[in-house]
């Protein structure tokens, strides 16, 4: 009852949101502003609030303090932590946030104890003390708020003590033995390192040198007393130097007497000879700059603590000789001995005139850059590291050298012990050891969490030219989520997929891919295992010939099975361009040979609990076709999901097919094949595969296409959804036998950034947080999370969904866009919520963006880890323990599993009818029904729905849910349920497959009879329908009929239905518009032409249709491909004249068109209007004219160029050679539609009599020769008023070539043409009367008047859009504003008088269906057989053609009879009467609306 309760509470806010649903997916944003997370409800009791403060409270701090650093520590401290808990009587349980774990370490030397039982290591946010016998984390100093760590150093007077650098400037005193932070003082800049002395016995403090850089971008170098106890603040400061430059890799020795410092190939030398002075100001400092060979990479200096050799002068040089080693950027290390004496030395030599070099030892092993030197403690040594994962020692006396080799990574910092006995080192894999000097034995290893991370670099290293890159730059890598996932069996273990090393020293050096799987426990803060899971190349040398890297493949995903037994893992290489740029010639072929090669594996792993080692059991290569259907192109996996009850994974590939894998016994000679063990060896493969839709790539390079896919808790049911730039359907598959059982729109806008399902809700994070209800199909609740502006590929890596089955709860998290210290940030916010209320539970933000978030295994929470690998975990309070929420019987009894939920269409099983009968009847005994008598429901009612059908043959769950809600609301069926399907369309009739190819031919490889009329127009595109052969060997690929982009296509529609640029936007999401992205052609992609048969001499027939204004290539697909099915080849050109919504022009290969928007022009014959109506009448023509010369020459098997190819190597169109009947005058047949006609008309008159202004053909060319009196034409709503122009009145005269003077002179008789109107045009009478005169022998003189007689009709109840594929999409539209019936039947009947007056015409096609002729059964008998015995025997469709009304609802229109009122006393079996007062429609878009309103 608790449930309903609180449902009670948020009646009004899901009132609002359940409209959601009926209005659009933007209403999701547009509903009352959260302020983040909150509810609405929420607002109103503490309006004006912040999201944290009506939250928790805050802590309180000393009132010791300041009230300045109170607010700024209590700040700090709520942006990691997180606010306080809730207050005792709060009603949600509290959660908190632990410190962090892992983390990078930072490039900052490690530091020793002095009795070298501790080693300090440098994490981002926190100081870690390792103790360095067990290798464990003894205690943490964990700094303040989104602070960072910038340097630390020893305290040299008080034992246990640590000076450490951050930075936001605090120079902060900790006890790290205690781990208790003593004072701190501000240091005015970003402190960059430090270092410290003490000044002298007699004084007892502490002096601190620290580099850092000011407000001004300058560096300076100051010393700064430390305090001298606890609390005490008072402090002494001084500058010593300063420069632009940066100063890096400072030294201080002998009791601050020298002073070294580096940047670049620059090394800076102070001295001082009053160290022990009372007051820093009295310091003074001489300085000295020497020029190294190279860019100094790093440093080391030593001092010879021998009271003889320091000199007797008592200038400067009374000083101890110090000996200086660098690493140099190209791999050398030189030596400086007794460098100050020596460039005392140089300097006298210069005084005196005489020229004195300061040279250096030089010793050469490195291949790049030296990343770290030090001297041994006794001198004798010097120890370096570098990228080659060696750690080399030079014995300096004897000059040989000791390679310590296959260190695993880069060795990037070397420390030396206090004693000397040990060796600290720091890899680049996020790792540190310790070697004992003596056998060089590890006797201390940590291993951090090595996915990339944000590093801050302290020396950066600069890039030198090389193959891969010759000017060295700052690239910045595309963001992306790491692959991670959990353990379910094993608690607190993490995998993730990493890169050998995660180095960021070298600036512009190219991010490494991840190859390796790292296994790492967050209790303990260790790595567990590390293991390659592709091949790899980390201590050999990993340099190509050319100085090339070679390159890893890398992993893009994991996921563990529910018990751990089982890894699937996704794996990608590429090669790289330099690799194959001698085998091509230009980037495209380079580009092609990459992906040639390109290798992706799906690889499934088994736990071997032995070895504790993840062993090879598959790999399935290509698992997924690539987007371009190229059979050797291997297509990405967009994402990976774990079956969370069995063995199972499901993949979604950038092919649009979502799979399913499971594993299977191997098997030989049919028995099981055992391993070593005596174990049945496994196989994994694939279940099923399902195609849900491609990719949208219309927004650009930013954008890399992505997936989401979630199985149910039961695993019965899987959701998946593509991640677009804009709104995308959701799916629900049955996980058992791959059907999609529901189709979710408009829920969500903007991109899909994560999907879940948690009990009965489904969880989508997008622009807007989504809880839909899939029992009663329902939004619960939307709360708008008010994203920042970022880029996609942002968006999609910091913004995560978890799911937590075991407390009932999940957690989004999201960036946002915060100011620290006047800097802009990007930051993560998250939250956890309820499956049932819309008020979180909790919210918190971070300091760093987070890139993953994960369920804790067995247990109530989740870890996050953020940018710095840092990993926290978030949990429930303990003193409010989540307990399984109690709710009603009547709620739990559906919970059988989403399966049973939304049923296969052929079972339900007993359980579910039962809980439906108990359901049914609790809600039928409603005591008082309403006015209306809609509370009334009867048992008998219910048993006739529930009884229709045994069990197992009862509709689906949905139907008969609606079906029990139509008793309720008096309805058969919701308009919300209407609404949901998929428009689609009836399959095509004819004997033979339809197959279909876009072609797009620049005009450069077609001969143009006429110069080109608009010179942007540099290509022609049309769609061919075409009888073709049953595909066999891979599932036909669909065909949307919304082409790509289909989002611009989605918003040019808008447009040119009169909406704004945002109103068209806002249409382009509404659910009953975006379901239209996934209506497909009946139709197969590119398929093989079917051969024609013996029957048809010349090849297959040939049609051109025309498409009308707001119509395109895809309008008319239904009528084009039942055309095909019968046997016609149809070209449906998509004309460029500004009549489309939109088109794109693409003139080559690969780009992404020019797009032609459509062009509003009035319908009123103005001069204005009739030239631009010539102009687009001049456009189509010649558009036409370059068809047939395309039709030509692929009948010629000429070799053209499609640039609507999706790979080069599909640019040939299928090969119609020789297929097409085009030798024979007379044989293609001229079609269009509205505007369409009217071109056909036009265009048959240019060629055929020749000397229009608009258009004309060339006497004896192929098309003039084509086009005869005999040619078959087919006009469907005429449209004629750009026929009546001052430029085509000549033609406008003459009458069509079938009733022309010449007629009677040919072989073939004339052919007559075929008008066919919808009642709303023939309602038009200015129109109907043009029309007449079109397509009549009546149009010429009376002299030429001749026997035949035009074939005109109209279909009763038809509109405009009944001839096109808009009267079948949107039927519901046209059958409630345009009073259609029947629009199937309409388009059924215009194929059938189409293919009727083919056959006349001698043009063979197929027979027309039973299911066309609608044969009644005792009409059975009397309906001639088509085709009979002789196989070339032409079916004939009498009745179609007749004008004695035999085929209902299908008028004949007479064109002697001139006066249409004639026909107002008629009923509407013979047709409608005319109402000769109602207003003259102007043009064809106002005919859609006013000539069905016309009709009573």
């Amino acid at each position: 009852m608790a449930k309903r309760k609180r449902k009670e509470e948020h009646k009004e806010q899901n009132e609002h949101h359940k409209r959601v649903k009926t209005d659009d997916s933007a209403n999701v944003q547009s509903a009352p502003n959260r302020a983040g997370y909150s509810s609405e409800r929420r607002k109103r009791r503490e309006k004006g609030k912040p999201l944290e403060e009506r939250q928790n409270k805050t802590q309180q701090e000393p009132a010791k303090k300041e009230k300045s650093v109170i607010r700024r520590e209590q700040r700090d401290r709520e942006r990691v932590d997180g606010p306080s808990p809730p207050t005792a009587n709060a009603v949600e349980p509290s959660w908190t946030v632990s410190g962090p774990t892992g983390g990078q370490m930072l490039d900052i030397d490690p530091i020793f104890s002095e009795d070298e039982e501790y080693l300090l290591i440098a994490y981002h946010s926190y100081i870690a003390v390792y103790s360095t016998s067990s290798s464990l984390m003894v205690r943490r100093l964990q700094l303040a708020g989104s602070d960072r760590v910038t340097a630390m150093t020893l305290c040299p007077s008080k034992k246990g003590q640590l000076f450490v650098a951050t930075a936001s400037g605090r120079i902060e005193l900790w006890n790290w033995l205690e781990g208790v932070k003593l004072t701190y003082w501000k240091f005015k800049g970003k402190p960059h390192s430090l270092t410290a002395i003490r000044q002298s016995d007699a004084q007892h403090q502490d002096i601190v040198f620290i580099t850092g850089q000011n407000s001004d971008n300058s560096w300076q170098l100051s010393a700064h007393v430390a305090p001298e106890a606890e609390g005490h603040r008072a402090r002494q400061n001084h500058t010593l130097f300063s420069q632009q430059q940066p100063l890096l890799s400072i030294r201080v020795v002998d009791e601050g007497r020298v002073i070294v410092m580096s940047f670049g190939p620059q090394l800076t030398i102070g001295t001082c000879r009053n160290p022990g002075v009372m007051n820093l100001s009295d310091l003074d400092y001489t300085w000295r700059t020497v020029t190294c060979p190279e860019w100094i990479t790093s440093l080391d200096i030593r001092v010879i603590h021998d009271s003889k050799q320091r000199t007797k002068s008592k200038g400067p040089l009374a000083l101890a000789p110090i000996d200086v080693v660098i690493g140099g950027l190209k791999g050398s290390i030189h030596i400086y001995e007794d460098i100050l004496k020596r460039l005392v030395d140089c300097e006298k030599s210069s005084q005196k005139g005489q020229s004195q070099e300061l040279t250096s030892r030089r010793l050469h092993w490195h291949r790049s850059a030296v990343l770290t030197v030090k001297w041994s403690s006794d001198g004798n040594y010097v120890i370096s590291g570098g990228k080659e994962t060696v750690l080399v020692l030079w014995q300096l006396d004897s000059g040989r050298k000791e390679t310590l080799p296959h260190l695993g990574a880069p060795v990037e910092s070397v420390v030396v012990s206090p004693a000397g006995s040990s060796y600290g080192i720091r890899l680049a894999d996020n790792s540190a050891m310790i070697l004992s000097t003596s056998e060089m034995r590890p006797s201390f290893s940590v291993a951090g969490i090595q996915i990339p991370g944000k590093h801050h670099v302290q020396n950066p290293v600069p890039l030198l030219p090389s193959v891969e890159n010759i000017h060295p730059t700052n690239q910045q890598q595309r963001e992306s989520r790491p692959p991670t996932c959990i353990i379910p069996s094993r608690p607190g273990q993490l995998l993730f997929a990493v890169p050998p090393n995660t180095s960021s020293r070298i600036t512009g050096a190219v991010k490494q891919n991840a190859s390796y799987l790292q296994t790492y426990d967050v209790q303990t803060a260790h790595q567990i295992s590390r293991q390659a899971l592709t091949r790899t190349k980390v201590t050999t040398l990993n340099m190509g010939p050319g100085s090339n890297t070679i390159e890893e493949p890398n992993i893009t995903h994991i996921a563990s099975s529910h018990d751990g037994q089982w890894l699937a893992s996704v794996d990608e290489w590429m090669p790289p361009r330099n690799d194959v740029a001698s085998l091509a010639f230009d980037r495209q072929k380079e580009r092609e040979e990459q992906i040639f090669r390109q290798e992706i594996h799906l690889r499934f792993w088994s736990w071997n609990g032995d070895t504790k080692f993840w062993e090879l059991v598959s790999r399935i290569d290509n698992p997924h076709e690539s987007d371009t259907g190229n059979a050797y192109e291997g297509g990405r996996i967009l994402a990976l999901a774990a079956n969370p009850s069995s063995w199972g994974f499901a993949t979604f590939g950038e092919d649009g097919t979502l799979k399913t894998w499971r594993p299977t016994i191997r098997r030989r000679n049919g028995l099981d094949v055992k391993g070593k063990a005596g174990k049945a060896l496994t196989n994994w493969s694939s279940l099923w595969s399902t195609f849900i839709g491609s990719p949208d790539h219309s927004a650009g390079d930013d954008w890399r296409p992505n997936a989401h896919i979630a199985y149910s808790p039961d695993s019965s049911v899987i959701a998946a959804g593509l991640q677009t730039p804009s709104a995308s359907p959701l799916y629900l598959i049955d996980s058992y036998t791959g059907q999609i059982q529901s189709v979710q729109t408009g829920l969500y806008t903007g991109p899909l950034l994560g999907l879940g399902i948690l009990d009965r809700y489904l969880i989508i994070l997008s622009g807007a947080l989504i809880s839909w209800d899939l029992v009663n199909d329902e939004l619960y609740y939307g709360i708008d999370l008010q994203l920042p502006k970022l880029s996609l590929a942002k968006l999609a890596a910091f913004s995560h969904l978890a799911v937590n089955m075991q407390c009932n709860t999940f957690a989004v998290t999201v960036p946002e866009i915060t100011s620290v210290r006047r800097e802009r940030k990007t930051t993560s916010r998250f939250a956890v919520f309820d499956h049932v209320e819309p008020d979180p539970l909790f919210v918190g933000s971070l300091p760093n963006t987070l890139t993953a978030i994960l369920t804790a295994a067995e247990r109530k929470g989740y870890y996050t880890i953020d940018s710095a690998a840092e990993v926290r975990t978030l949990t429930p309070g303990q003193s409010l323990p989540l307990i399984p929420r109690e709710v009603p019987k009547l709620e739990d009894a559906p919970r059988l599993g989403l399966k049973a939920i939304f049923g296969n269409g052929t079972q339900v099983k007993d359980g579910k009818l039962d809980y439906l009968s108990e359901a049914m009847e609790a809600v039928v005994h409603e005591p008082e029904p309403d006015r209306n008598g809609r509370g009334i429901v009867h048992q008998k009612n219910l048993a006739e729905i529930f009884g229709q059908a045994p069990a197992y043959a009862l509709p689906p769950v949905t139907e008969l849910f609606e079906q029990v809600a139509g008793l309720f609301i008096g309805r058969e069926m919701s308009t919300i349920s209407r609404l949901r399907p998929i428009p689609s369309f009836p399959p095509y009739t004819g004997p033979y497959n339809v197959g279909t190819q876009d072609i797009e031919i620049p005009i450069s490889n077609l001969s143009s009879l006429t110069p080109a009329p608009d010179p942007k127009v540099s290509s022609i595109n049309f769609r061919l329908f075409y009888p073709c052969e049953q595909e066999q060997a891979k599932r036909a690929r669909p065909v949307y009929w919304l082409p790509e982009p289909q989002g611009e296509y989605g918003r040019a529609y808008a447009r040119f239905l009169q909406a704004g640029p945002w109103l068209a936007s806002l249409l382009s999401c509404v659910p009953i518009f975006r379901v239209i992205h996934y209506t497909t052609i009946p139709a197969q992609r590119d398929a093989k032409p079917l051969q024609p048969p013996s029957k048809n001499n010349g090849g297959w027939p040939v049609m051109i249709f025309s498409h009308g204004l707001g119509g395109s290539k895809n309008a008319y697909s239904h009528l084009c491909g039942s055309m095909a099915s019968h046997g016609v080849v149809v070209v449906a050109p998509d004309h460029r004249d500004g009549s489309t919504p939109i088109s794109f022009i693409k003139d080559s290969p690969g780009n992404h068109g020019e797009p032609v928007h459509y062009k509003k022009i009035p319908h009123i014959p103005t001069p204005e209007v009739e030239e631009a109506r010539d102009q687009q009448l001049k456009i189509r023509c010649w558009e036409l004219g370059l068809v047939h010369d395309a039709l030509v020459r692929m009948n010629h098997g000429d070799k053209i160029t499609n640039t609507q190819a999706v790979a080069l190597s599909d640019s040939q169109p299928a090969a119609f050679q020789s297929l097409l009947d085009l030798g024979t005058p007379g044989r293609i047949s001229w079609s269009g539609h509205s505007f369409g006609a009217a071109t056909m008309v036009q265009f048959v008159k240019s060629v055929y009599y020749g000397g229009s202004s608009l258009y004309t053909a060339p006497h004896g060319s192929p098309l003039s020769q084509q086009i005869t009196p005999s040619s078959p034409i087919a006009l469907l709503d005429l449209w004629t008023l750009p026929l009546e122009s001052r430029s085509t009145s000549s033609l406008w005269a003459k009458p069509l070539p079938a009733y022309s003077s010449s007629a009677s002179e040919i072989r073939q008789p004339p052919s007559p043409p075929l008008a066919i109107l919808s009642e709303g045009f023939y309602k038009w009478t200015s129109n109907l009367t043009a029309t007449l005169k079109a397509v009549s022998p009546y149009s010429s003189d009376a002299r030429t008047k001749q026997t035949i007689k035009p074939n005109i009709f109209y279909p009763l109840s038809s509109a405009h859009l009944s001839q096109s594929d808009f009267g079948l999409l949107f039927s519901w539209i046209t059958k409630k504003f345009l009073k259609v019936e029947e629009p199937e039947r309409t388009m059924r009947l215009n194929v059938r008088a189409i293919l009727e007056s083919l056959r006349r015409c001698s043009i063979t096609v197929a027979d027309t269906s039973e299911l066309d002729l609608e044969i009644q059964d005792d009409e059975a008998g009397q309906v001639p057989r088509f085709g009979g015995e002789d196989e070339g025997a032409v079916g004939q469709d009498h009745k179609i053609l007749a004008r004695d009304g035999s085929v209902r609802g299908w008028i004949a229109i007479d064109p002697e009879d001139e006066d249409r009122r004639m026909t107002t006393e008629g009923n509407r079996k013979n047709g409608p009467a005319q109402h000769g007062h109602a207003k003259e429609p102007q043009g064809p878009d106002e005919a859609v609306i006013q000539g069905e309103l016309l009709k009573e």
